[in-house]
């Protein structure tokens, strides 16, 4: 199992209206695999959250190449789906 981290913008996505189980698509890369860990990085103050780390999700897709929607933000890249298995409304790290 791996560890990779992924910035999260709020202006973009907003990881707080969502609940743990939910499963969503991420740039990924080829390296990564099922059941690796990813770890949800804020790295912009925004809305009044502090830097840091949220969230932990589960790689549950295989890379693939996203060519779903035109208007999401993977469309075209390679892309994981992250299932969320923990958020804070509070910085834990």
């Amino acid at each position: 199992m791996k560890y990779f981290y992924e910035a999260v913008r709020l202006s973009d996505w907003n990881i707080f209206n969502i609940d743990v189980g939910h499963i969503e698509p991420f740039v990924g890369t080829n390296e990564m695999k099922i059941n690796d860990l990813v770890v949800l990085n804020i790295g912009k103050n925004f809305l009044g959250y502090q830097k840091g780390v949220y969230g932990i999700g589960l790689i549950v897709k295989e890379p693939y190449i996203n060519y779903d929607n035109p208007n999401d933000h993977c469309y075209g890249q390679t892309t994981v789906d992250i299932k969320i298995l923990y958020l804070n409304q509070k910085i834990f790290y």
